[in-house]
């Protein structure tokens, strides 16, 4: 799907922002629909964690935390079968401190303090 939408919504320099705000959450939607198609994980490895690297920015957005959980897992299982495997700790770290959070042994701003500690190793 183009996103020559745009275009077609700036009525000479006059969007409405809800349109607009509308538009970038249908997008995101679409976005997340690959996630849950279910010849997902037929997909090139490749592709797939494309695919989960976008969801998974979506829902931590969202602070969706469980399906952001399962987005840095299901990442982590494509690059361990792919040998990458600093890549699927990462990722697998990022799932288990989720669902720490999920569970309510962690609040989700101690998330939050370890991703930023992370960024800065």
């Amino acid at each position: 799907m183009k996103n020559d939408f745009k275009g077609e919504l700036d009525m000479e320099g006059e969007v409405c922002i809800e349109i607009m705000t509308l538009y970038s959450v249908f997008n995101k939607l679409l976005l997340a629909k690959r996630f849950a198609q279910s010849d997902f994980m037929q997909k090139p490895a490749a592709l797939a964690v494309i695919d989960l690297a976008d969801s998974c920015s979506i829902f931590e957005e969202a602070f969706n935390y469980k399906a952001t959980g399962v987005c840095y897992n299901n990442m982590a299982n494509f690059q361990y079968k792919n040998e990458a495997y600093s890549l699927a700790i990462q990722n697998y770290e990022h799932a288990i401190f989720l669902a720490e959070v999920c569970l309510g042994t962690k609040p989700p701003s101690e998330y939050y303090d370890w991703i930023k500690k992370n960024k800065k190793e």
